[in-house]
Parts: structure tokens; sequence; C-alpha cells
């Protein structure tokens, strides 16, 4: 017999990834550069993150975009890129 709670449960994390490495992103940015950033200028989109600051910040993410790749990498999502 076809289960409905089964077959929709695969269907209820899927905008949790999204939020949790944006927040994940926030916290990671306030830690290096003691920077706030709003979730709002974080876009995550087919494994490519696009961030919304200033060109400063930026240059200094770029620097470290190796460590940030794999810090904010998880089984859950996989990010690949940071732009």
């Amino acid at each position: 017999m076809f289960n409905i709670s089964s077959y929709l449960e695969k269907f209820k994390s899927i905008g949790m990834q999204d939020v949790l490495l944006k927040e994940k992103t926030t916290i990671l940015i306030k830690e290096r550069f003691g920077i706030t950033l709003a979730k709002k200028d974080i876009a995550y989109k087919n494994g490519i993150m696009t961030l919304k600051v200033p060109p400063i910040l930026k240059t200094e993410i770029f620097m470290k975009k190796q460590e940030f790749l794999k810090l904010l990498s998880s089984p859950d999502s996989i990010l690949t890129d940071i732009r």
C-alpha cells in the first residue's frame, strides 16, 4: 500500500538546507571578519553561493575561498563555488 506520509517526508527538508546554509554563512562571516551580514544578501542556487557584500569583504572571502567552501559544505548540501 502506498503511504503518502513517507512520500512527502523527502520534501519536508528541501527548503531547510538553504536556510541552514545561509545561517551558517552569516555566523562564519561574523566570526572571521566581525561583520554582520543579512540573510537576504546571500543567494544559493545550483551549488553556487552569491554574496551581495562590499568589494573589500568579497576580496577577503575569495582569498580564503577554499577554507570557506570546506567549512560550509556538508553531506546534505553540495556547495561548489562562492561568487
